[in-house]
């Protein structure tokens, strides 16, 4: 009931308010053709957990054996004003459309990997000094899997935002996507209100994997944000223990 009270809400507004552009403000989409692409993709990659230069974000040597995870991989800049307004309008405007455009960017910073990884790089996940997107020769293994809300929150929120970024960027590169047995179990305090010590404790123990064998699959783990990367890891945990062989991050921006 509360969700068909806020789509209603949603009409009357749009009806009256007219959807602007979050970038020129023209009307008709949140964020318009021309906006969207001249959001700048992230150029510079880093290990997510040292910060020292690693390709695609992938985890360096040193802080890979202490991770779930081979790397996240980051599309935009936080800070760019557009990418700010975009996240806080999917997320605390409850607009899930924002969520299928954003969707694109992800879809373009992975291509971008793609076409920068060298041809004679292994298959996309491969280790931190190879180039870990040269992604479409192994499309057959990969399974698109969104960081999942506490069902508390998804009926607060009406829907999971990271639901509406992986359907999108799995329909556009026609990747199979789990949005369904990946679960939240615990219902824990905001990561944004924790310092980085904090984030990995509040997390512990939180995802489950109900799904079936995982065993040789390659998993795409999307959401919005990441800050230190506890809730992906988290996330990670659960899926390498159902038998995943390779995990990796794919994010709109890192804070």
């Amino acid at each position: 009931m509360k969700l068909e009270i806020r789509n209603l809400i949603h009409v009357i507004l749009d009806t009256v308010f007219p959807i602007q552009c979050l970038g020129c403000k023209s009307e008709g989409a949140w964020l318009c053709e021309k906006c969207l692409r001249a959001i700048p993709l992230k150029e510079i990659d880093h290990c997510p957990q040292c910060k020292q230069h690693s390709a695609g974000g992938a985890y360096c040597e040193h802080c890979r054996p202490q991770s779930f995870l081979e790397g996240i991989a980051v599309a935009a800049d936080y800070h760019n004003p557009v990418v700010t307004q975009a996240i806080k309008t999917l997320k605390y405007r409850f607009m899930p459309d924002v969520g299928a455009q954003l969707s694109r960017l992800l879809v373009w910073r992975v291509q971008d990997l793609a076409r920068r990884a060298p041809q004679s790089a292994g298959h996309w996940l491969g280790t931190a000094g190879e180039a870990p997107f040269s992604f479409f020769g192994s499309f057959s293994n990969i399974v698109v899997i969104p960081v999942p809300l506490h069902p508390r929150r998804l009926r607060w929120r009406g829907f999971n935002q990271a639901t509406q970024l992986a359907r999108g960027f799995a329909e556009e590169l026609q990747l199979p996507c789990n949005d369904i047995d990946l679960r939240r179990v615990h219902h824990t305090k905001s990561q944004a209100q924790l310092h980085a010590s904090e984030r990995k404790r509040n997390l512990q123990n939180s995802f489950v994997w109900r799904g079936g064998d995982l065993a040789g699959r390659k998993i795409l783990l999307i959401d919005d944000v990441a800050t230190t990367g506890a809730t992906l890891q988290a996330c990670g945990q659960a899926l390498q223990a159902a038998g995943a062989a390779a995990i990796w991050g794919l994010v709109v921006a890192q804070n």
